[in-house]
């Protein structure tokens, strides 16, 4: 039952942001300095259990959850910014903005 009531659901001191709920809304994608920001984090909603979902070369930050489970997020690394979807990249040595993706379907997104 919703309730309105606020729920901390990560407990670690390090800065976390830009979160992204998963498509069925069990759990929250996010970046976070832990681990030098080089990493996406989930947390699960009801038991507030947290992992690393990717690990960059590069500051990661930006994710965002589409459909079927997919997450594509940004990393930032010296002369040169990327999107990587899964773990994969998906631009070369074009610089990608670093803002969160919209997603028009579970297959196709849009990076402004």
């Amino acid at each position: 039952m919703r309730t309105g009531a606020l729920k901390r659901v990560t407990n670690d001191p390090s800065e976390n942001h830009m979160p992204s709920w998963s498509p069925d809304d069990k759990e929250i994608a996010f970046s976070s300095a832990r681990d030098g920001g080089k990493s996406v984090w989930t947390v699960n909603v009801s038991d507030a259990k947290d992992r690393s979902l990717s690990t960059a070369d590069g500051v990661a930050t930006a994710p965002s959850w589409g459909g079927g489970g997919k997450l594509v997020y940004h990393v930032l690394k010296p002369r040169v910014s990327q999107l990587v979807l899964d773990g994969n990249s998906l631009t070369g040595s074009e610089n990608a903005f670093p803002f969160r993706v919209s997603w028009a379907s579970p297959a196709t997104f849009y990076s402004v």
